[in-house]
């Protein structure tokens, strides 16, 4: 089995099915299949969501803008403005402030 998003208008990804590629061949549009896989390498660099874009020239899927500020670099990955700081991920939580183009940290709290 393996797993497929199926691109829609601008080719954005509108579902993620697992299918055998024999299924996928007696479909009318199974052009709109493209394979996503969950691995160490990320095959396509990441794996595909609903809402995620799928760039024909980079052979990549791009997740959606998570800020209007932020910018796509050349592999296809959404960069803030500023860089973020160094931070122990597992006593903080990094947070985003769009309208200072800030990063600021939050203290985790029972764990979570």
């Amino acid at each position: 089995m393996t797993t497929f998003a199926e691109l829609g208008v601008d080719d954005i990804v509108v579902n993620v099915i697992v299918a055998e590629q024999s299924f996928i061949d007696t479909l009318s549009n199974k052009e709109s299949f493209i394979e996503t896989r969950k691995n160490d390498n990320f095959f396509k660099r990441q794996y595909a969501g609903i809402g995620y874009t799928y760039d024909r020239i980079r052979d990549v899927f791009i997740e959606p803008k998570p800020y209007p500020s932020w910018t796509l670099d050349s592999n296809g990955f959404w960069e803030s403005p500023t860089n973020a700081p160094l931070y122990d991920k597992q006593l903080h939580i990094l947070l985003w402030n769009e309208i200072d183009k800030t990063w600021s940290l939050s203290v985790r709290r029972n764990g979570f």
